[in-house]
């Protein structure tokens, strides 16, 4: 599964990641893959992710009714807020590359709609998109994460071995800050959650009286590659989180996939909830510059890595994908 917003850059880095992920993965096991899109896409479009990805079954959705369907839709009180967020009069005026106004109780930014769509999407809609009923899991991969050597372990079968909710790569990834967070687990589950903790390659949810809500800070699962059990994540009980959270802010970047993810896993499955090296698996995937997430010996753009490194590591994928988005 990925998400793209259908730009023409998009489309270049949604096809690398796709070859890549091929070469890496699933040329063996050949898993269904949904690209979901924000503006749709050419048939020729499509039709190169399909040669890409053969003889996995490919499907690409676009995954709204558009932009000024979607705010129409709104009850007034909710529209009038977000045309005033995003600082225009009207919603014609918007574009999904309008920025818009995020205040919290912790500090205001601006982020795209585009940009905040995907991360409401991922935290709150995909779990119920007539598209994932069929399966078990879903992995997650971001359009820009690259795959650098071919897999030695298999994701789903480290998920059925261990009865895993969540298999993530990467473990902390930025925080959740302000007071916001633990009234919600407060409101959901009951439970005034102040932190989260890794031990041992598991989740820690961190109860307590939080001494100052507004400096709360909880750590997020690195939202960029993970593996996710569909039945978990489709509960009543993290369903429940995932609407309280998303709630009344259409288009906010406040409660993100990251922390969408994160908190249900941590409260609720803890000991189901493993980073990938802790069992054993290191699938050394390329993301904003490093590898699986953390710090490394990486240096400079991906393309140029390419160059140098592509024959002797990856030569499954040398001399077949074409290498063109530098991060």
């Amino acid at each position: 599964m990925t998400k793209i917003q259908g730009y023409p850059v998009d489309l270049m880095a949604a096809k690398q990641m796709l070859c890549l992920l091929t070469k890496a993965y699933n040329h063996r096991v050949h898993h269904d893959i949904v690209v979901f899109t924000s503006i749709p896409i050419e048939t020729t479009e499509i039709e190169a992710f399909r040669a890409l990805v053969h003889p996995a079954n490919l499907t690409v959705a676009v995954d709204n009714p558009g932009l000024n369907v979607t705010v129409l839709n709104l009850s007034p009180e909710r529209r009038q807020h977000l045309l005033d967020r995003c600082n225009v009069t009207s919603v014609k005026e918007l574009r999904w590359r309008t920025k818009c106004l995020e205040e919290s109780s912790n500090k205001k930014t601006k982020d795209t709609i585009a940009y905040t769509w995907q991360a409401e999407f991922r935290a709150l809609w995909i779990w119920t998109h007539p598209l994932l009923e069929p399966y078990k899991y879903m992995m997650w991969m971001d359009s820009d994460a690259f795959c650098t050597r071919a897999w030695k372990q298999d994701p789903f079968a480290a998920m059925e071995r261990h009865d895993l909710a969540l298999l993530f790569d990467h473990f902390p990834q930025g925080r959740a800050r302000g007071y916001e967070f633990p009234r919600l687990t407060k409101q959901v589950f009951d439970r005034e959650i102040c932190g989260i903790r890794k031990r041992n390659g598991t989740l820690v949810a961190l109860d307590g009286n939080c001494k100052n809500r507004r400096k709360t800070s909880l750590h997020n699962v690195h939202g960029f590659f993970h593996v996710s059990s569909l039945d978990f994540y489709r509960s009543e009980a993290v369903a429940r989180w995932s609407k309280a959270m998303i709630g009344d802010h259409k288009f906010s970047r406040l409660f993100d996939d990251q922390i969408g993810i994160t908190i249900p896993a941590a409260v609720l499955a803890g000991n189901r909830s493993r980073e990938m090296g802790s069992i054993g698996i290191y699938p050394r995937v390329y993301h904003n510059y490093f590898l699986d997430g953390r710090k490394s010996n990486w240096r400079g753009a991906f393309t140029n890595w390419w160059q140098r490194n592509a024959e002797e590591i990856f030569p499954e994928a040398s001399g077949t994908c074409e290498i063109t988005i530098a991060s």
